[in-house]
C-alpha cells in the first residue's frame, strides 16, 4: 500500500512516525569537540578525529569539532612523530563536555617497523566451538600457542603491531553469549601484543545476522573497525572489508567486500590527508591474491559482483574497484591482509608506482601446532615483519615472513 492511497494527512503522520523510529535506531545526534595539546600545553594541529563515518582534524589552534551520534566510537590519530597519551578511542556517549587530547613526542629512529599477525582463531574452555571430542585440554592450545608466539613477535621490537582479523574462532556462529565470550578472549589476547597495537576485524569476529554485518561485539572490546595511524611518513589505513558478497545463485556469502559505509569513511579520510602522503591499506581480505586465483577453479571459487554483471574470485575484496577508484591519483604504496592462512608477497607495477602486496600467514595454521596444507604443499604458522622507508626517491617496503615452527614445539 502506498502513502498516496492513505490520504495526505495520514501519510504525513505515518512518515513522521517512521522518521522518528529511524532516528531512535540511529542514536542521538551530538557534537564532540575539544583541544589537542602537546606536553607543554601548546596546540597540536593535524590530529585526525573520526567516528568511523565522519572525519575531521584539529586546526592550527588545536581545536576540533565532529558531528556524531552517541552510539558511535570516537577515535583519535596522532600526527606523524607524536602519540596519543592514554586511550586513543572512547564511546561517544562517555564524552562529557570538551575533550582535552594530550600528545607526546614519538619520533622514530629509522624506517617504520611493523609486526603483522593474523588469524589466530582463538578460543578456550569457556567458549569452545561445537567440535565433537574437543576436550578442555585441547581447548587450551590456542591461547598457549598465542602466548608463545607473541613473545617471539615482541623480540623484533616493532614500532607498531597490527592484527589483521579473525582473532576469534567462530564468533560469527552460535549465540550472542558465545560471540561475546570469544571477543572478550580476543581482547585479552590483543593486550598481550607488543605496544602500540591496532587491529581490524575478520569475518569470524563479527555477526552476520539478518543478512547484515554487525560489529557491536568487536567494537566493544577492540575498538574502531576502521581508523588511521600516521607514522614513518606514511598513513596506515586500517580498513574493514568484511561486507557480505554474493554467491553465483545470489545468496549472501561472507567472502570479503568493502561496504558503502567504509567507502564513505575512506573518501572523507582522504580529504584530510595530504595529497602526496604515501598510503598503506591493511585489511582482513586481500585486494588481489595468487592463492584464490589458482587454477583449476572449483565451483565455489566465483561470486557475483554487485551492481554490474559478471563474476569475481571469492575471498578477495569484491568491491576493491570502488576503493581503488577513490585512491586514484594517490600514492598507494601497499596493501596488507590476512585471511588466507598462507603467507605470500607480490608487487603490482602500476603507472602510478609500485604497490606492495603481502598476505600474513595464519598464527594458527591448520591447528595451533600444525601447518596449513594446500594440495601437495604445506605452510607453517607464522607472522609478517615489514619495514617501510620513505625517502625523496619514493617508498621502499620490505616484507619478511617468519615461521613459528620448528622454533616453537607446539605439536599436540
Amino acid at each position: 500500500m502506498t502513502l498516496r492511497r492513505l490520504g495526505p494527512k495520514l501519510a504525513i503522520v505515518l512518515l513522521l512516525i517512521a522518521l522518528g523510529a529511524a532516528q531512535a535506531w540511529a542514536g542521538k545526534a551530538i557534537v564532540v569537540g575539544g583541544l589537542c595539546l602537546d606536553e607543554q600545553s601548546r596546540p597540536v594541529a593535524g590530529v585526525i578525529v573520526s567516528d568511523e563515518r565522519a572525519v575531521t582534524r584539529s586546526d592550527a589552534e588545536g581545536a576540533f569539532s565532529l558531528g556524531t551520534e552517541d552510539d558511535r566510537l570516537i577515535c583519535l590519530s596522532a600526527p606523524d612523530g607524536q602519540a596519543i597519551e592514554g586511550p586513543w578511542w572512547l564511546p561517544a556517549s562517555q564524552v562529557q563536555g570538551p575533550l582535552t587530547v594530550r600528545l607526546r613526542s614519538a619520533a622514530l629512529a629509522g624506517p617504520l617497523r611493523l609486526a603483522i599477525v593474523s588469524d589466530p582463531h582463538l578460543f578456550d574452555p569457556s567458549c569452545k566451538p561445537d567440535f565433537v571430542g574437543l576436550t578442555d585440554a585441547m581447548a587450551q592450545k590456542p591461547m598457549e600457542f598465542w602466548a608463545k608466539a607473541v613473545n617471539l613477535v615482541a623480540q623484533s621490537k616493532p614500532d607498531l603491531t597490527v592484527a589483521l582479523g579473525d582473532m576469534c574462532f567462530d564468533a560469527d556462529k552460535q549465540g550472542p553469549a558465545h560471540a561475546q565470550a570469544q571477543m572478550a578472549l580476543a581482547a585479552k589476547a590483543a593486550a598481550m601484543l607488543p605496544q602500540p597495537w591496532r587491529s581490524v576485524p575478520g569475518n569470524h569476529d563479527v555477526r552476520y545476522d539478518d543478512g547484515a554485518v554487525h560489529l557491536q561485539y568487536y567494537r566493544a572490546q577492540l575498538g574502531p573497525a576502521r581508523h588511521v595511524y600516521l607514522a614513518g611518513g606514511v598513513a596506515l589505513i586500517m580498513f574493514d572489508n568484511i561486507a557480505l558478497g554474493q554467491r553465483p545463485d545470489g545468496k549472501a556469502k561472507n567472502c570479503g567486500g568493502t561496504s558503502p559505509e567504509a567507502l564513505a569513511w575512506l573518501e572523507e579520510l582522504l580529504e584530510v590527508l595530504p595529497a602526496d602522503k604515501p598510503l598503506v591499506l591493511l585489511a582482513h581480505f586481500p585486494m588481489a591474491s595468487a592463492i584464490v586465483g589458482s587454477n583449476p577453479l572449483h565451483k565455489s571459487s566465483l561470486l557475483r559482483i554487485d551492481e554490474k554483471p559478471g563474476m569475481a574470485l571469492r575471498d578477495a575484496d569484491q568491491n576493491r574497484d570502488k576503493a581503488l577508484a577513490l585512491l586514484q591519483g594517490r600514492r598507494l604504496a601497499g596493501w596488507f591482509n590476512g585471511h588466507e592462512h598462507i603467507g605470500h608477497v607480490g608487487v603490482l607495477y602500476s603507472r602510478q608506482g609500485a604497490i606492495s602486496l603481502a598476505t600474513a600467514p595464519a598464527i594458527c595454521g591448520r591447528w595451533w601446532a600444525g601447518d596449513m596444507e594446500w594440495g601437495p604443499l604445506s605452510f607453517a604458522p607464522g607472522w609478517l615483519e615489514v619495514s617501510v622507508a620513505v625517502t625523496a626517491e619514493g617508498v621502499t617496503i620490505t616484507p619478511v615472513m617468519h615461521a613459528f615452527t620448528p622454533a616453537l614445539d607446539l605439536h599436540p
